[in-house]
């Protein structure tokens, strides 16, 4: 009974902390959408210091184009990343373009690869289509044709 109760509370604990994200989430959104990158910078920050996927991403967008402060794009990757990981698509897309075009960051195919998979995964039809090509073309990976059309097919439909 007594470890019901903590599992209890513990879990009011982790809902009241998921909705203080969010709503600093929105209050970041409210500034940046009004043209106030900085101020809404700090309520990303707030949110993704909570572990909210989206306000990583956001600062980590933040960070790519040196918004309100100077560009970090190493600090960006591994906002980028620490979001994907978190399951949160957009995040998993942009760091799948990362190592796929190798603007910033030497080029890995294998970890483009495995960023969009886990994007096509997700039904991204654009993730879908990369990961298909890559298969087909055996980037980052074996070229395999079974793979590779399940995922360009996948993409189409």
């Amino acid at each position: 009974m007594k470890f019901i109760k903590v599992l209890l509370i513990f879990s009011i604990i982790l809902l009241l902390f998921s909705c203080v994200a969010k709503k600093n989430l929105e209050w970041g959104w409210y500034h940046y959408d009004r043209g106030d990158a900085c101020k809404g910078g700090k309520f990303f920050k707030k949110a993704a210091l909570q572990g909210d996927a989206e306000a990583i991403y956001m600062m980590a967008y933040v960070q790519e184009h040196g918004e309100c402060h100077t560009k970090n794009l190493e600090n960006a990757l591994t906002l980028y990343t620490t979001a994907a990981s978190k399951g949160y698509l957009k995040a998993q897309v942009k760091t799948g373009e990362i190592y796929y075009q190798g603007d910033w960051v030497k080029r890995d195919y294998k970890k483009a690869g495995y960023w969009y998979e886990k994007a096509a995964e997700q039904g991204d039809a654009y993730s879908q289509y990369v990961a298909g090509y890559m298969y087909v073309n055996g980037q980052g990976t074996k070229k395999n044709y079974i793979q590779g059309v399940k995922w360009l097919q996948l993409s189409v439909e």
